[in-house]
């Protein structure tokens, strides 16, 4: 489901991901460092967003950089998402 491609610049290493905004036919991409990806993430809630992608009936921004958003899921999507980690 997320397409991840390494990207090294300098000594910090990065990602490639896919929006993991809720329009499964959204294909933008973006770059987050490995550090970044693992602590949003660790948080099965948690997803990164293209800036714009984000709907407020479903999630909650709860962090903003210039390239991408980090969402919580609420509500019903929250539950949705935890019935499929379990």
């Amino acid at each position: 489901m997320e397409e991840r491609v390494h990207l090294f610049r300098g000594e910090e290493t990065k990602l490639g991901i896919v929006c993991e905004c809720d329009d499964a036919q959204c294909e933008e991409r973006l770059i987050v460092t490995v550090s970044a990806y693992e602590r949003v993430r660790s948080d099965p809630l948690r997803f990164f967003i293209v800036p714009g992608h984000e709907d407020p009936r479903i999630e909650q921004v709860i962090e903003r950089t210039q390239t991408y958003l980090v969402v919580r899921k609420t509500g019903e999507a929250a539950e949705a998402v935890e019935d499929t980690a379990r």
